[in-house]
């Protein structure tokens, strides 16, 4: 459990120091097509970037799933809590990093 809790506070603390949209008690919703020049993070909420979609920064999410829609792009995925769904024709060029959670790639 303090393992988790030191996890916690430096996901918050790079949440802080991020140019970044944050969310928190909400999801983060990337319409589909649309391109977000920054990361999206959230507390307590999903990310979903649609299809056909980009983002350029990282989405991290604290207990929430991130998903990636179909032929979109992303760059660094995190999440503690929560899974990470990549859809097919997707691309993300960073690392994947996830605690207790799954991954599922089309």
């Amino acid at each position: 459990m303090k393992k988790l809790n030191i996890v916690f506070l430096i996901i918050a603390a790079a949440f802080s120091l991020t140019a970044c949209k944050t969310s928190i008690n909400e999801s983060y919703i990337v319409s589909d097509g649309e391109m977000l020049d920054e990361g999206a993070n959230t507390i307590n909420g999903m990310i979903h970037v649609g299809e056909n979609a980009a983002v350029n920064g990282d989405c991290m999410s604290v207990n929430g799933t991130i998903d990636v829609g179909a032929n979109s792009r992303g760059k660094e995925l995190s999440t503690v809590n929560g899974d990470i769904n990549v859809g097919k024709g997707s691309t993300v060029s960073g690392d994947v990093h996830l605690i207790n959670g799954n991954i599922l790639c089309e």
